[in-house]
């Protein structure tokens, strides 16, 4: 699964379910100079409203991984599904880490 979270024109973040590639193989530009992160997260680390810094790719690899928007929405993210953050303006969304430790592999992305 990827889910797109980005900012909509009342600048709150939403979500947006979107296709997998119907490819066996899809390239990504990555960001020129950036690198790929690897971040733990323990059960229960969350934080506030935020925003990304940039385009990017935050992959689950082990955990569970709940975001929040402004709406009231929630999204649960399982080892394997993608999130593609585009909410770099306006409120932004909340992160809550579940399931034990939380592993995330992010991916900057170019423009």
């Amino acid at each position: 699964m990827i889910v797109r979270l980005y900012t909509g024109e009342d600048l709150k973040s939403h979500f947006e379910d979107l296709d997998l590639p119907q490819t066996d193989c899809e390239t990504i530009n990555l960001k020129q100079g950036q690198s790929l992160t690897l971040t733990r997260l323990f059960e229960g680390d969350f934080r506030s409203w935020h925003n990304p810094s940039r385009r990017q790719y935050v992959v689950t690899l082990s955990g569970q991984l709940e975001i929040g928007v402004g709406n009231g929405g929630v999204q649960h993210l399982f080892p394997g599904d993608v999130l593609l953050a585009e909410d770099m303006i306006g409120q932004g969304h909340t992160r809550l880490a579940l399931g034990g430790s939380c592993l995330l592999l992010t991916v900057p992305l170019g423009d």
